[in-house]
């Protein structure tokens, strides 16, 4: 009841946060209590990964601030921020929670999924965006190092690693040894996955 509470609070004054009522309702909400944070987080992660910039622009502050120290379900919440989609907008909001997520292993785990690997691959279309997918890519590979899920996972950061080779300089070195260090783990259809990406 605590959490549905939260979340549609947190979400009414994402879309009008010009409403006064919406305003206080949510400046009142006690975030220390588990159930209501979760509530939060999943109603701003709902908006982030919205189309509209306001929503997301709305929701980036809410999210940012919580991605660092989070873990268990909190890190679950915040991942579906960036993690139930195959695009992630080019654009400096999503720069900023990559670096956030970048640094906290639960939340990366959280986001071990096809989807999101896919999304991340997706931002290597836009310029600047080598580094941070290298380094998500990276921390996502050792956080995932010792997990059941990592050698099937591992397919699809090949082909992450792939396509950063592609990349100029000091880079192209560091991602063809993130690919290497995939191979040497064994990696469900690591070789394969570098056969067909290297042949697109």
């Amino acid at each position: 009841m605590q959490q549905a509470a939260a979340e549609l609070v947190t979400a009414a004054h994402l879309v009008d946060p010009d409403s006064p009522r919406y305003a206080d309702l949510f400046g009142g909400i006690d975030v220390q209590h588990p159930a209501v944070l979760m509530g939060v987080a999943f109603a701003a992660a709902a908006a982030w990964r919205e189309r509209d910039r306001a929503l997301r622009t709305a929701a980036h502050p809410i999210l940012l601030p919580l991605v660092p120290d989070a873990s268990g379900d909190l890190a679950q919440a915040l991942s579906t921020a960036i993690g139930r989609g195959a695009i992630l907008a080019p654009d400096d909001l999503t720069r900023e929670m990559l670096e956030a997520v970048a640094s906290n292993d639960a939340v990366l785990r959280a986001l071990a999924n096809t989807r999101f690997l896919d999304g991340l691959q997706g931002l290597l279309l836009s310029a600047g965006f080598d580094d941070i997918v290298f380094d998500v890519a990276d921390r996502l590979a050792a956080a995932l190092a010792a997990e059941p899920s990592y050698s099937m996972l591992g397919r699809d950061l090949v082909h992450v690693a792939v396509a950063l080779q592609r990349s100029d300089g000091p880079l192209r070195a560091r991602a063809m040894d993130l690919y290497e260090r995939l191979l040497d783990a064994n990696v469900y259809g690591a070789e394969q996955a570098a056969k067909d990406a290297i042949g697109r």
